[in-house]
């Protein structure tokens, strides 16, 4: 049986059986894997299926968890949308938002850095430039208190993206590096590899001083 079989029996036991918490956290966990692979369109997808076993998890983490990758996935695909689509995606991002505030005034060591990440986001597709570089800055400074890494190499990302866009190629090239060194703290060595690959003209001296590292180890 293949690795995409067993995925479709168990999903079809699960819906079968209506467990509909394994079924959230799977399209929560899937689409949460396409964002960082940068897979836009099955990001928005695998949330969009999501959404009807959300009530499963009340207000527990995951339920914050699809709230804040379902701003993140539908902003990071709203340049490719038809307008109407992009309206009904920041409406959706405001829904997001509304309920993210609420849990970031009870909680901001936990869901702070999570909302000025996406506002930072939506302040990118709206062209605010001078909001979009406020709360970037928000936000990786949030992750890095709390100790978020992978908040923190995110926030570094989509930041990384948006001055290299302005064309702020030496802001944009540090924030890359430091979101190559948060990944790999990490441990997300597919992510290490995708950047490696997207990025090998910003990240060479990076690669070139571990391959020496590793070849003085061995």
């Amino acid at each position: 049986m293949s690795t995409q079989e067993e995925e479709n029996k168990f999903i079809k036991d699960w819906m079968d059986s209506n467990n509909a918490y394994l079924l959230f956290i799977f399209f929560l966990s899937q689409s949460i894997t396409y964002y960082f692979m940068k897979k836009y369109i099955d990001a928005c997808d695998s949330i969009v299926k999501a959404e009807p076993y959300k009530i499963s998890c009340g207000a527990y983490i995951p339920s914050p968890q699809h709230n804040f990758y379902s701003s993140l996935a539908h902003l990071a695909h709203y340049n490719n949308c038809a307008r109407e689509q992009q309206k009904e995606f920041l409406q959706q991002v405001e829904i997001n938002q509304d309920s993210m505030k609420i849990w970031a005034e009870s909680c901001p060591e936990n869901f702070q850095n999570k909302y000025d990440l996406v506002e930072a986001e939506k302040a990118r597709v709206l062209g605010q430039i001078l909001q979009a570089e406020e709360f970037y800055e928000k936000a990786i400074q949030g992750a890095k208190k709390y100790k978020f890494i992978h908040e923190e190499a995110l926030a570094y990302e989509r930041s990384a993206e948006f001055y290299l866009s302005l064309g702020r190629e030496e802001i944009g090239k540090l924030y890359l590096r430091n979101t190559y060194h948060c990944y790999a703290r990490w441990g997300a060595k597919a992510k290490v590899k995708q950047l490696e690959e997207e990025y090998p003209q910003y990240l060479f001296c990076l690669l070139y001083t571990s391959d020496a590292a590793d070849e003085e180890d061995s």
